[in-house]
């Protein structure tokens, strides 16, 4: 774990980077999951089926930042 934490701080991230980076992941996540939810309750067209498939695939690289920032954050407080 000190090492962790040490190679963190060598790189100049501290708790309210990783905090800051980790609620702008999770807030990425639920807006395109609310968009998923929100175009699916109405009658969906192919554009609208594109949409969708554009919320999914942005929402895969939100949730790896934010379970990275938040392994990052453990790190840095136990470390």
């Amino acid at each position: 774990m000190s090492r962790g934490k040490s190679w963190l701080e060598e790189k100049g991230i501290d708790q309210r980077t990783c905090f800051t980076s980790f609620l702008a992941a999770v807030i990425t996540a639920l807006s395109c999951l609310g968009t998923v939810f929100l175009i699916k309750g109405q009658l969906a067209t192919a554009f609208d089926e594109l949409l969708i498939l554009l919320a999914l695939v942005m929402l895969v690289p939100a949730l790896v930042i934010a379970l990275s920032t938040y392994v990052a954050l453990i790190v840095l407080r136990l470390g």
